[in-house]
């Protein structure tokens, strides 16, 4: 029997993964939606950092037009609103993965993409086994 995905890896720049973790970026906005059962994001920070970096909750997604999302959220979404248009640029739909308690893994103890369950950085997600949260846990800084 196939697992329900609860966790999701997502790749994200570095300067948006740390908005995430700090709190100051609220939703993370995407092409495609991830399961409605996942209630949990691991945030792997892509290069130069290449690396596990936190963790947060997931309380829903919106789906919308671009202009209708970027009306909605746009002021917690830690991007511009050209870097939104831009990266929107020829789609009816937008996705925003609404976000809730951010958690920084200690940079002390890096947690490697194989104990994680992955082989490589996902292009933009991947689902987890739900027993990551396990990996993560005694982590936090």
């Amino acid at each position: 029997m196939r697992e329900t995905p609860e966790v999701a890896l997502l790749s994200i720049k570095p300067r948006f993964a740390d908005a995430i973790l700090s709190g100051t970026k609220r939703v993370e906005f995407r092409r495609k939606r991830l399961a409605d059962t996942v209630r949990h994001i691991v945030v792997y920070s892509t290069l130069p950092v290449g690396t596990v970096v936190g963790s947060c909750g997931v309380t829903g997604q919106m789906s919308a037009s671009p202009d209708e999302l970027w009306a909605a959220v746009g002021d917690v979404g830690g991007i511009s609103r050209e870097e939104f248009d831009a990266y929107f640029e020829g789609t009816e739909q937008a996705v925003a993965i609404l976000l809730e308690k951010p958690s920084r893994l200690d940079a002390r103890r890096e947690v490697t993409l194989r104990e994680l369950g992955a082989t490589r950085p996902p292009q933009s997600f991947q689902y987890l086994n739900r027993s990551v949260r396990n990996t993560l846990a005694g982590t936090a800084a």
